[in-house]
């Protein structure tokens, strides 16, 4: 599961989420800038939570909460600023 966004009024940043739940893999880019690069081989767990600021001037707070389905898939909710932005429900 692949998307971006993009979050800041003032200063634009790309936002890009990847998420692979065959090979366990998270990538999360800023601005093509990895910031988070893990991989988890064993025992997912059922909700995980990546927060970071983006930004120099303009501070931006982002929250990305993966909830883990069942058997497959996942659920992603998007957060900047405290707020919902968008929810992506991928399989």
């Amino acid at each position: 599961m692949k998307f971006t966004f993009e979050v800041g009024e003032i200063e634009k940043h790309q936002i890009e989420f990847n998420y692979s739940q065959l090979t366990g893999r998270v990538l999360i880019k800023v601005d093509k800038q990895i910031i988070r690069n893990s991989v988890r081989w064993l025992n997912e767990p059922a909700h995980e939570v990546y927060q970071f600021v983006v930004g120099q001037m303009v501070r931006t707070d982002v929250r990305i909460e993966k909830w883990r389905k069942q058997l497959l898939g996942a659920r992603n909710c998007f957060y900047v600023d405290g707020r919902l932005v968008d929810v992506v429900v991928g399989s």
